[in-house]
């Protein structure tokens, strides 16, 4: 049974990695640089000013107010 949480836990971390990709190459195509922080969170900044985020949902959120969300 461990082995099998571990699988999924493995492929949550994966999806995870690539929703942020995602994310940040749409940023990106508007000026803006996405980070994943070390100690969690994200990070947006543009023009030396910085924007902190608690998870990817709130840095989705904000990519759809800036113009970004498709």
């Amino acid at each position: 049974m461990s082995e099998h949480i571990h699988a999924a836990h493995e492929m949550q971390l994966r999806l995870d990695e690539k929703l942020f990709a995602t994310v940040a190459a749409r940023y990106a195509l508007l000026g803006y640089a996405a980070h994943k922080l070390a100690d969690g969170g994200y990070m947006v900044s543009r023009w030396s000013m910085s924007r902190f985020f608690p998870d990817v949902a709130a840095l989705s959120a904000f990519l759809a107010v800036i113009g970004g969300a498709q």
